[in-house]
């Protein structure tokens, strides 16, 4: 999962039209501070609770959201690999019922010759 949430938190402070200096002060920290806190990929979670409060954004859902999506993913491919298994099982078949009428065909035409030559016979 490669979510950097220094800048997801720099993004929603800047939709929410929050500076530096704002948040700083309600985090208790300078603005150096938050300054490098958007450069990080990851923070404690006492500190995203914080700010997600402050900032009224849910933090925690980003990684709730990269979850599902991951596991999304995952199911597709799931869904994929057995269609894939599935299609060529389907072929399998296939050939293999072209080959029964194949053969049902030659028998048709034996039978055919039988019929005429007993018709002949007669």
């Amino acid at each position: 999962m490669e979510i950097h949430i220094g800048s997801i938190i720099s993004r929603v402070a800047a939709e929410k039209k929050m500076g530096t200096r704002y948040l700083a002060e309600k985090l208790g920290m300078v603005s150096g501070s938050i300054n490098r806190l958007y450069s990080y990929k990851s923070v404690q979670t006492e500190q995203l609770e914080m700010i997600s409060a402050v900032l009224d954004y849910d933090f925690f859902g980003v990684f709730s959201e990269e979850l599902n999506k991951k596991k999304a993913e995952e199911e597709v491919l799931g869904c994929e690999k057995m269609l894939a298994e599935k299609t060529a099982e389907l072929e399998g078949y296939k050939k293999e019922t072209a080959k029964e009428m194949e053969i049902l065909r030659r028998e048709m035409g034996y039978l055919k010759e039988i019929n005429d030559l007993l018709r002949k016979k007669r």
